[in-house]
Order: C-alpha cells, then structure tokens, then sequence
C-alpha cells in the first residue's frame, strides 16, 4: 500500500528500523528495509527461532502499523476528496459564471436592438428631462407669439393712425399751398392795379404842372395850386417822399415871377419813359443792381424771375424820377 500511494515512505523505513533493533534483527533478512539501514550485533536470522513473545510484539508492532497506515490513508482520503469537492465546486460556479456571460453574449449578438439597461434608464431619464425643457420652451414660445401679435396690432394702428394724420396734413399743406398761391396772384395783381392807378395819377399831375406852367401870364402874383385827388403819399412807393413834393409846391408859391418868366421845358417831355419793353441798359441795371421797389416787391411775395413785373416796377421807377426832376425844375 506504501508503495501504491508514495505517502509516508520516510515514516516507515523509521518504524521497521526501531522495530529491528528492539528485536535484534539486521535489516538484511527484513523484506521491507532497505539495505542502508544499520543493525546490532544481535541479530535473528530467522524469525521461525523466536518465541510467542516476540512473535506477538512483532503482529502488535505491525497491526499498529497497518493501523496507522489505514488512518493516514483515510486521512489522506479525506483530505483530497475535501479538496477535490471544493475544487468541483469552484469549477462549477465559473463554468455557470461563463455560461451566463456567454448566455448574455450570445443574447447581445443575436439581439443587438437591445442596449444595456442602465443606458437605457440614463437615456429615459435625459428623455424627460429634454420633453419638460420642451414644454416649459413651448410656453414660452406661446407667450411670445402672444405679445408680438399684441405689438404688431399696436404698430399697425399707431402706423394707421400716423398715415391719417400725414395724408390730413399733406392734404392740409396742399389746400394752404393753393390759398397762399391764390393770395399771392391776387396780391401781385393788385398791386399791379395799384401801381398803375398812381403811375396814371402821377402822369395826370405832372401833365397838369407843365401846362399850368405854359398857360400861367408872366404878371400873375397869385399862386396857382394843382388840384390832387389823392395824397403824395402813395409816391412813397417809387423813391419820391412827401417832403419833396411840398418843398416843391413851395418854391413854385414863393417864386411866381421866375415861373413866369421861364420858358416850357421840353427836355421832361423827352425823359417821360415808354411804357413797353425796357431798354436794353435797364435790364443790365435791373439784374445787376435791384431798385427797392423790386426789393419791396420781393418782400411782398411778387416773384422776381416774372418779366412783364419787372417790366412794370422799372417803368414806374423811371416815372417816378422823371416826376421828381420836374418837380424840382
């Protein structure tokens, strides 16, 4: 049996040496020492000579042992069927552990739709998450579309409202544009009319001085006054001022022989200008120089750029100061 198992070799050649020396046996005739093994002088050659004594020590001395062995070898028994149960055990808890994963591999290669649920939960989570930002966005979005609506309907009826008001005050503008242009014509015509009316009424008083010049005798002591209908004021309007024409009457009052005496002057007759189209002379003094009665009618209202106007104030400026020269005469 020591043989079969290879255990308790070293335990063995020790017991049948201490055996062989109580007994006074050599190891040479011992079938299970070794020769090594050293021996006592005495020695039994053969075991046939020994009495009961020792033939009865030598079967306890081996029942003993065989004992021994036999609880050893249950021992050893045991032992490696302990570790071999534990070692199965083991062997199958990771055999079940790989067929699992296996399993699960097997189930991720077949069925590759479906993901780890842990990916799953942390994907269903930032999905309710991203549907509350979504709704709390939609009513956000709803409240502005709420107010833009609001200012848009607030801009179209300000808008509406400003359009009326600019179309009442482009029509406003319109009709005070044609009332100021109406005015205006009819400004420049009456003065035209009035400018006329004291060019006539002037010619009538100058033609009215020259012949109460020619007529009057040379011994008259009385002095002769021309009638005037209307007031010297209006020849304020072509340079002439009142002054003028009473220092005029006055010195024709005080001097009635010397106006007796002197012959008619033809030369004013000459200077009465043509009531028409102005010399050429005029006109470059008219656009160079502007005399104030075109100034006054520029402050009046009467566009300048009209040339039948300008024709009109120049003729009554040069009537104006023809009649001065006479008077003064």
């Amino acid at each position: 049996m020591v043989v079969h198992l290879g255990l308790g070799v070293r335990e063995h050649r020790a017991y049948l040496t201490k055996m062989s020396v109580e007994i006074h046996t050599s190891p040479e005739n011992s079938p299970t020492m070794p020769s090594e093994a050293n021996c006592t002088p005495l020695s039994i050659h053969r075991i046939e000579d020994l009495n009961d004594k020792f033939k009865e020590k030598l079967n306890e001395a081996l029942s003993e042992r065989d004992e021994m062995w036999r609880k050893h070898e249950k021992e050893q028994i045991a032992y490696v069927q302990q570790q071999t149960s534990q070692m199965l055990a083991r062997l199958h808890n990771e055999i079940e552990r790989l067929m699992g994963k296996n399993r699960d591999l097997e189930r991720r290669l077949h069925v590759s739709n479906i993901p780890d649920p842990e990916v799953v939960e942390e994907l269903e989570n930032k999905i309710e998450n991203l549907q509350k930002q979504n709704k709390s966005l939609k009513k956000e979005f709803a409240a502005s579309e709420d107010r833009n609506k609001t200012f848009a309907k607030t801009l179209e009826e300000t808008a509406r409202v400003y359009r009326d008001q600019v179309y009442e005050h482009e029509n406003k503008i319109r009709q005070l544009t044609h009332e100021l242009d109406q005015r205006t014509l009819t400004m420049t015509q009456l003065s035209t009319q009035i400018r006329n009316y004291k060019l006539r009424e002037a010619m009538a008083q100058a033609q009215q001085r020259r012949r109460a010049s020619c007529i009057d005798p040379p011994n008259t002591t009385t002095s002769m006054t021309l009638p005037s209908p209307v007031k010297p004021k209006a020849f304020r309007l072509f340079g002439a001022t009142q002054s003028a024409v009473e220092s005029n009457q006055n010195k024709v009052q005080n001097k009635p022989e010397e106006r007796g005496l002197k012959p008619p002057n033809t030369s004013s007759v000459q200077k009465l200008p043509y009531i028409g189209s102005p010399r050429r002379s005029d006109i470059q003094n008219s656009i160079e120089k502007p005399v104030p009665s075109m100034v006054r009618s520029m402050s009046a209202g009467i566009p300048p750029t009209k040339p039948h106007l300008l024709y009109a104030l120049r003729n009554a400026q040069n009537l104006t100061t023809s009649s001065s020269f006479d008077a003064s005469n």
